[in-house]
């Protein structure tokens, strides 16, 4: 189905790129704001903390942690700004996680 799709006939090291160009793209549209439209958090903040912290915190080897960590540290910034946000308790809630990369 994804080869008929399209995404299905690039090899894995494109796709990985598509995804970094997708994550330099958001990075450039949040530049030095808090949140996307502002500095209040919108739906739109919401939607892109729920791809970002799957990326920063599950540990199945995403290419895209190095991506942020290394070349988007607005996007890393904004995660955390969310979790402080919404999630004061994040640190006592969530079990301690060593990522491979540390």
């Amino acid at each position: 189905r994804s080869y008929l799709q399209g995404m299905g006939r690039h090899d894995l090291e494109e796709v990985w790129e598509f995804a970094r160009q997708d994550l330099l793209a958001i990075s450039a549209i949040l530049g030095d704001k808090p949140f996307l439209l502002g500095d209040s958090p919108s739906t739109v903040d919401c939607t892109l903390f729920g791809h970002l912290v799957q990326f920063l915190y599950i540990d199945i080897g995403f290419p895209q942690r190095e991506v942020l960590v290394s070349e988007c540290q607005n996007l890393v910034n904004h995660v955390d700004r969310m979790k402080w946000k919404f999630w004061p308790d994040w640190e006592e809630q969530m079990p301690k996680i060593k990522q491979k990369s540390e």
